[in-house]
């Protein structure tokens, strides 16, 4: 466990990939905030059994471009409860990607009490807030992937790509 206290912090780079059963905690969701300082990429990849527990994630999007959180392929089973991913432009916030072959990213996932949303994200912009990669017909091995509670601040939503049993 990486422990963040209250408080804005400025990354000048992404995270990086989060390793395996390593669980990243705030304080709180409402005042400990990490803020996107970077252009391109993601601001973090989670893997394997990673977690996310009361942060606020911010692209910054009116500064910079890029996705905030991504589950990369072969990588399932991230718990994330209570955080936020918002203010992406130019990215996604909350992206799965979806192979044709192997297992699809964020497989088994369970996402409680989430804000996300794009700066970039408005009505008819296809810009959504959670991201499923569609990969083509027959493929979206791995899942389920489980919502409960996710407010996007009335911008588009999600995109289910190629998934099956996907529950908000």
């Amino acid at each position: 466990t990486i422990y963040f206290p209250v408080g804005s912090y400025l990354i000048g780079s992404s995270l990086g990939d989060i390793p395996e059963d390593t669980r990243l905690q705030g304080a709180n969701k409402a005042s400990c905030k990490i803020l996107r300082g970077f252009s391109g990429g993601y601001m973090a990849n989670l893997l394997d059994g990673a977690s996310l527990d009361n942060l606020w994630l911010d692209g910054n999007g009116g500064a910079y471009t890029g996705g905030i959180l991504n589950m990369p392929v072969n990588n399932g089973n991230q718990n994330v409860t209570n955080c936020k991913a918002i203010n992406a432009a130019g990215g996604t916030p909350i992206h799965f990607e979806v192979p044709t072959t192997t297992t699809a990213g964020g497989s088994r996932s369970n996402w409680i009490n989430i804000e996300a949303w794009r700066s970039d994200g408005a009505q008819g912009s296809d810009n959504y807030a959670v991201v499923v990669d569609d990969a083509g017909a027959g493929v979206g091995q791995g899942f389920p992937i489980s919502f409960v509670h996710l407010e996007t601040g009335g911008y588009c939503s999600i995109d289910f790509g190629s998934c099956g049993d996907f529950y908000v």
